[in-house]
């Protein structure tokens, strides 16, 4: 008599978020997986969803050391951030939890580690050269979200050789239907207010990415052969529309005034005094 083979368990946290809810639904369609859902509250799960829910907060130490038993993937799209300053809370809200949960993955024999993070991250390139994605540009004040998920990718870099695989997965900027915390909700009252100026113009380009996408990448990432023990992958999607191009398509389908002003340089690419 032969054995089924054992299914891929995949544990997904922040499993009522956007990104989160893309990740379950592009999961269950593998047949071979079995889908193991972590967050606070089980009612705003996908309503298709049957899967084993575990409830509890990333923040408690006692639930990091429980939620990733028994499971051999965890795709970890639980987070938190702020646009920019808060310094200390990143480092109690996100980086101390996000960190410790790695440590409990590899302590408890989780084979394969998969971290949400950004492209921003990614070093500017010179002139023609392609993007570094091994030698990360901290904006150190500006965004303390940015330099934690550096420190966090470091973390990864250095346990990689402990028997869980560490894969990071850096994303555009989000884009989809129920994105309450992307682009979309963060431009359009801003834009009401007549205070968003064009940065440099508009010219830069925007990596978008659709929540679709976005699963279809996680559970790839998930079940995917021969990685390497360290991997990171850029998840965009195929054009690059400028900041111009973008924010004028949302004011327009929001009945929002555009930008009437620019300042000369992005600020993000400086530290305040």
């Amino acid at each position: 008599m032969t054995t089924a083979p054992r299914r891929t368990r995949v544990l997904v946290t922040g499993a009522t978020g956007f990104l989160g809810h893309n990740i379950l639904t592009a999961l269950t369609n593998h047949a071979d997986v079995t889908v193991v859902a972590a967050c606070r509250t089980p009612d705003r799960l996908p309503a298709a969803f049957v899967g084993e829910v575990r409830l509890g907060d990333l923040r408690d130490p006692g639930y990091r050391r429980t939620v990733v038993d028994d499971v051999d993937v965890v795709c970890h799209a639980g987070t938190w951030g702020a646009f920019w300053g808060h310094a200390t809370l990143e480092r109690r809200q996100f980086f101390a939890p996000n960190r410790d949960l790695i440590d409990q993955a590899v302590h408890r024999g989780v084979r394969r580690f998969i971290q949400t993070s950004t492209v921003a991250i990614a070093a500017r390139p010179d002139r023609g050269q392609p993007v570094d994605d091994f030698s990360p540009t901290r904006r150190t004040g500006f965004w303390p979200h940015l330099d934690r998920l550096i420190d966090i990718d470091d973390h990864m870099r250095r346990h990689s050789n402990q028997g869980t695989q560490m894969v990071t997965m850096r994303l555009g900027h989000f884009a989809g239907a129920g994105n309450s915390l992307g682009m979309v909700p963060a431009l359009v009252p801003r834009l009401r207010t007549g205070l968003v100026p064009w940065l440099a113009g508009g010219r830069a380009r925007l990596a978008l990415v659709a929540g679709t996408d976005l699963g279809e990448a996680f559970a790839l990432a998930a079940t995917a052969d021969r990685l390497d023990d360290y991997e990171s992958f850029n998840v965009c999607g195929p054009t690059f529309p400028t900041a111009r191009e973008v924010i004028e398509f949302i004011a327009d389908e929001t009945g929002s005034p555009r930008p009437w002003f620019s300042v000369p340089t992005p600020p993000a690419t400086r530290s305040p005094g």
